[in-house]
């Protein structure tokens, strides 16, 4: 071993590693959520200043 402590740590294991897929469902919905709050807020402000001609 040579004094290095191996710590089992089951998330690592082949075929279990989850997180890397979530993260990527995350940061595609932050992604969508993101672009659909600019869209909205461009849509907003076009409608402000179609109004007031």
């Amino acid at each position: 071993m040579g004094g290095v402590l191996r710590h089992h740590n089951p998330a690592r294991q082949p075929g279990r590693d989850i997180l890397p897929n979530v993260e990527h469902i995350f940061t595609g919905l932050l992604v969508l959520v993101t672009i659909a709050v600019m869209w909205f807020a461009g849509y907003v402000v076009y409608r402000l200043y179609s109004d007031q001609r």
